[in-house]
């Protein structure tokens, strides 16, 4: 059984930009509680070691909780190499070709996030790549919560069982923080 939590990647890790330490030990908190009442096998995530090394990652929440239980973990997501073979262009690549300039206002993020969208079925075609031969093994699978709707079809078209457990992981969702008491 594949189990698909959806998240905002800032959550992931504790790079520049991203969460802070107390959401950091909450969602730490949470894979724990759900690795153990799932008996998770295996633990994948869209990310990739180029990704870390850009926002100076030190901490990958998911990683680290994995190894905490002596588990396998798997990053999905192609590299800036992998996507070259992919034709999967960088985010500068799609700005140039919507015309937007370097400083984006909330409207340019929104057309760039828009389109970014076009790609998805490549990325999570890859995604099912890395995990085909775990398929059958307890997965915990943690995604960006924008691909909780189209990924599952994915799974589907190729027979595997699957169960969101969560479209979008929110540290301040009170439901979770009272599942960790």
């Amino acid at each position: 059984m594949i189990y698909i939590i959806g998240v905002d990647h800032k959550i992931q890790n504790d790079g520049l930009g991203q969460a802070n330490e107390v959401q950091l030990s909450l969602f730490s908190a949470y894979l724990e509680e759900t690795i153990k009442n799932l008996n998770i096998e295996i633990v994948v995530e869209e990310s990739n070691e180029d990704a870390l090394s850009r926002s100076m990652d030190k901490n990958c929440v998911a990683r680290n909780v994995a190894h905490k239980f002596k588990l396998n973990h798997i990053f999905c997501e192609p590299t800036m190499r992998e996507r070259r073979k992919l034709n999967i262009p960088k985010d500068r690549e799609i700005c140039d070709m919507l015309g937007l300039g370097i400083a984006l206002s909330k409207e340019d993020v929104k057309k760039l996030d828009e389109k970014k969208k076009d790609y998805f079925p490549a990325r999570e075609n890859f995604w099912f790549e890395q995990i085909v031969d775990f398929r059958d093994k307890e997965m915990l699978m943690i995604i960006g919560a924008e691909h909780t709707n189209s990924f599952p079809k994915i799974l589907e078209k190729h027979n595997c069982n699957y169960k969101i457990i969560n479209k979008n992981w929110c540290f301040a969702n009170e439901t979770i923080l009272n599942s960790l008491k």
